[in-house]
């Protein structure tokens, strides 16, 4: 477990911080280890017990690991996407496309936003 850790974040700090599959893979790596741990807890509840459950909960932690990092990873790359694209709206763009008043431009900047958010 500590040396798959390890390995995902030697990959996350040497070049692929932004790679989907790296954030995915140390993302189930956690996710199983959070099943692991939590295994003997819900087998005692359910009146499972041994390998078998041990083994379906850290299935299910890698898998619920996994989704939930490549979603986080989309929500931030989205957010960072609005951040960018409202402050090239305001900055650049609004003074070109909109010849009025400052909450005109703002109302641009921020339709910008959303669009270099939805661009992923």
């Amino acid at each position: 477990m500590v040396g798959l850790l390890a390995a995902g974040a030697v990959l996350l700090f040497f070049g692929t911080a932004l790679s989907v599959y790296g954030v995915a893979l140390l993302g189930a790596v956690v996710g199983g280890g959070g099943g692991y741990l939590f295994a003997p807890t819900v087998a005692e509840a359910l009146g499972v017990a041994g390998p078998f459950s041990t083994a379906i909960a850290v299935g299910i932690g890698l898998l619920v690991g996994a989704v939930l990092a490549y979603s986080l990873l989309s929500v931030a790359i989205a957010a960072t996407s609005f951040v960018v694209g409202v402050y090239l709206g305001i900055v650049v763009l609004a003074g070109l496309l909109v010849d009025g008043p400052a909450h005109m431009e703002w109302i641009v900047a921020i339709g910008i936003g959303f669009g270099a958010a939805s661009w992923e």
